[in-house]
């Protein structure tokens, strides 16, 4: 009797249940330079458990939500590196590897602000919101973007920067200020293929010594 009062009781609530039951976003994956090729992947259910996970109990500071951000990039980009061409993507932009599914900053930046959306839809950020993106340009031929978070309680801006590591290595988290004069981040990916890449943080570093 007591079962099938529950079995019952199952099929009455089972539409609330699969409600409660949070869905895996879709994120907007793009590469070939400047978004010239774009996809949506979903995400695997198991990963975004995990992903979930990351955020659970609600992060005590905004400094270690932007770690969990970190974290959760990291995954996100490791996933989609395994489900698109973008698996093959070296640090920085390297139009002359001839490989495909190499990402400049525009893909970069583009693809990392779906993931912040994605998390922040989610209801997992309770420290930043998710702004958009940021532009630099300190010379003709030298534009950068980044996607941008912002610490809800005093409006301090950060550049989420996918752009200096291989597929999957974490993203740089850095005060905008700094990420728009071009300082060198200190969280640097631990391994980057990219001699070109390495050039040009050595370009940075110097012009902005005083």
């Amino acid at each position: 009797m007591i079962l099938r009062l529950l079995a019952g009781f199952l099929l009455l609530f089972q539409p609330v249940l699969w409600a409660a039951t949070p869905h895996a976003p879709e994120l907007a994956v793009c590469w070939d330079y400047g978004c010239s090729s774009r996809t949506g992947v979903t995400l695997p259910d198991a990963v975004w458990r995990r992903i979930r996970t990351l955020f659970l109990p609600a992060a005590s500071s905004p400094a270690v939500e932007r770690e969990r951000i970190r974290r959760a990039i990291t995954l996100m980009d490791r996933t989609i590196g395994k489900l698109t061409p973008v698996g093959n993507d070296y640090g920085g932009s390297q139009p002359w590897a001839g490989l495909p599914g190499q990402q400049d900053c525009i893909d970069e930046s583009l693809t990392a602000l779906s993931e912040l959306e994605a998390l922040e839809r989610a209801g997992l950020l309770h420290w930043h919101r998710v702004t958009g993106r940021a532009r630099r340009a300190p010379h003709l031929f030298d534009v950068h973007w980044t996607a941008v978070i912002e610490e809800k309680a005093t409006g301090r801006r950060f550049a989420v920067d996918p752009w200096y590591g291989d597929q999957g290595e974490p993203p740089v988290i850095q005060p905008l200020a700094d990420w728009l004069r071009g300082v060198k981040p200190p969280d640097l990916p631990p391994r980057t293929r990219s001699r070109g890449l390495d050039s040009r943080l050595l370009m940075q570093s110097l012009e902005s010594d005083p």
